[in-house]
């Protein structure tokens, strides 16, 4: 059960049990184990959870599966609001066993719902953002190791850039590099090691000049 506004610690909760099912990667075989949803419950919640954020978080736009939606369907037709002594409305949504549903049902009516991130860049977990600032990393952490990352792309794709230009100089090398094979002239000019180069060939980055 949850109020139909629901208080900040019901939103904190859901926040959390949402989380943790979008990021259970367990097989069925643990199902129930220290949890209350199942592997089902945590793969229909993601597909869910992607389809409505896909769709800008708006239910009317959301393409959800078919067999999500009609599940959906028959769990919400089910709710009931009911008044307590105190006059607050609560939401009757326990009904069966359809962890996926209610937890999505409830994030949908969450006034902190957009704290909600998609999988982290780095990391690929789901998280709650501690701000409503745009963000695509969970953690510094991850930020920085993704800077980090980005930093050794853009120095291997200069080493291919300056290690291409070098062997397209190759056949006209000058005649005190005559001796030289394509990697020691490549190495010599530009101080790439020629470990760097036999890898690149491998992978397909550079291709060894063709020397008459």
């Amino acid at each position: 059960m949850a109020y139909v506004a629901m208080t900040p610690a019901e939103e904190a909760g859901n926040l959390r049990e949402t989380v943790a099912m979008l990021n259970d990667a367990s097989e069925s075989r643990e199902d129930w184990r220290g949890k209350n949803w199942s592997h089902d419950d945590a793969v229909r919640l993601r597909r869910m959870l992607r389809a409505w954020i896909d769709a800008g978080r708006v239910l009317e736009k959301t393409r959800f599966e078919r067999k999500d939606r009609q599940r959906l369907e028959k769990f919400t037709q089910r709710i009931r609001v009911t008044t307590e002594p105190n006059g607050r409305l609560l939401v009757i949504d326990f009904y069966g066993r359809d962890i996926a549903a209610m937890c999505f049902a409830r994030l949908i009516r969450n006034s902190r719902q957009v704290l909600l991130r998609k999988p982290c860049r780095t990391c690929d977990r789901w998280y709650v953002s501690k701000t409503n600032r745009e963000t695509n990393f969970c953690s510094r952490a991850c930020a920085g190791s993704a800077a980090q990352a980005a930093k050794r792309k853009r120095e291997h794709d200069r080493k291919i850039k300056k290690a291409r230009a070098a062997i397209e100089n190759y056949p006209g090398r000058p005649m005190r590099f005559a001796e030289m094979d394509w990697k020691q002239f490549v190495s010599k000019a530009t101080g790439i090691s020629k470990k760097f180069l036999t890898v690149a060939v491998r992978n397909g980055e550079v291709v060894a000049p063709q020397v008459n």
